[in-house]
């Protein structure tokens, strides 16, 4: 069974530990420049798969 005294210190701190949250990071200016520089090479990839192969795949809008 083990000590009520540590039981309840560990339901205390797992109730505690629980409740704690994370705070948002906003994304700064280099974050937002990866994301569209990922965006952008997806789309030169895609484009490129499609030049590759005239009639077979369409372009997505």
């Amino acid at each position: 069974m083990g000590f009520p005294f540590a039981e309840f210190f560990k339901g205390k701190y797992g109730k505690l530990k629980q409740r704690r949250s994370y705070k948002l990071v906003s994304p700064t200016n280099s974050m937002r420049v990866e994301a569209r520089s990922k965006l952008a090479q997806k789309l030169i990839a895609e484009t490129l798969k499609a030049a590759d192969a005239p009639g077979k795949v369409a372009l997505p809008s």
